[in-house]
């Protein structure tokens, strides 16, 4: 198959190679991820034969129930409210440039169906998007196909949402920065423009820690559930600041420690980067070494 899944003991060790997947999984670069954790050995796996989900990741053969799947998936999102699985279904291109639909399922028996998020206004749909692993009413979002794009926000599972207007002012960088190019690079050589959202992340530890960045305006982050956002990076000064610019952030992952709390962000292009603070102290990025993936 053209892609490949492995269960590892901690370290990258043990192990093997998973050879009963029901289907491939699918190619291509996208950020939005076809596996993620619902449970302590329990995941959902999108392939191309729909969605399923296994209770024992350890098993031998593992078990993947299958649930039934809404069409065009490209990535899926595993979240718990009140001890229920909740999984978010993206459909679509995932490249965070187009308007992609966003389906809900319920539980893991199957026979459900996959219910459709409603964007604002009913219209357009969403470009990057994420939802807090701890508790399925906390979404965020960018919101695609208006006149603009626009950075969005739900507490009671998509039925209602709000604009986050800092987070748009950000992201355009107070005006230096179109939020919807016309013209622009996008995957290898193509200059088909783009909008500038490209992350939007929550610490599955603690939903007060979220993430945030575009394509030129940098990385933004919020240690107040995203009630105060503030641009962590300089996508204007960085030579003479001593604060990098990461264009087209794209993964976020949290580590928490103490007070100490790091956070890596992966780029398209600019390598992965690592920014360690103590809150409500400013982060420091800093390069980690390594190949840009």
């Amino acid at each position: 198959p053209p892609t490949l899944l492995f269960s590892r003991e901690p370290g990258a060790t043990g192990g093997a190679q998973s050879l009963n997947i029901p289907g491939d999984v699918p190619g291509g670069w996208r950020p939005v991820p076809h596996l993620d954790r619902f449970g302590a050995n329990s995941y959902v796996l999108l392939t191309t034969k729909g969605v399923f989900v296994t209770s024992n990741i350890g098993g031998s053969p593992i078990v993947w129930t299958p649930l039934d799947s809404a069409t065009g998936a490209c990535g899926v999102r595993a979240s718990n409210s009140g001890g229920t699985p909740v999984f978010y279904l993206q459909a679509g291109s995932c490249d965070g440039r187009t308007p992609d639909q966003i389906f809900v399922y319920r539980g893991i028996a199957p026979g459900g169906n996959w219910l459709r998020l409603k964007p604002p206004g009913n219209s357009g749909g969403f470009g990057v998007f994420a939802v807090d692993s701890a508790n399925s009413n906390i979404l965020m979002a960018s919101h695609l196909g208006g006149a603009e794009p626009e950075m969005v926000r739900s507490d009671d599972g998509g039925s209602t949402w709000h604009q986050d207007a800092t987070l748009d002012r950000l992201m355009t960088g107070n005006g230096d920065f179109g939020y919807q190019n016309a013209t622009g690079p996008t995957d290898f050589t193509a200059f088909e423009g783009y909008p500038q959202p490209t992350l939007v992340a929550i610490d599955p530890e603690n939903a007060n820690l979220r993430v945030a960045g575009g394509a030129d305006s940098g990385v933004f982050l919020s240690i107040d559930g995203g009630t105060h956002w503030s641009l962590e990076t300089d996508p204007v000064h960085a030579m003479t600041s001593g604060r990098p610019q990461l264009p087209r952030p794209r993964f976020a992952f949290f580590h928490q420690d103490g007070a100490l709390v790091q956070v890596y962000i992966g780029t398209q292009g600019r390598g992965v980067w690592r920014a360690s603070f103590s809150i409500p102290a400013r982060s420091a990025f800093s390069s980690v070494p390594g190949p840009a993936h």
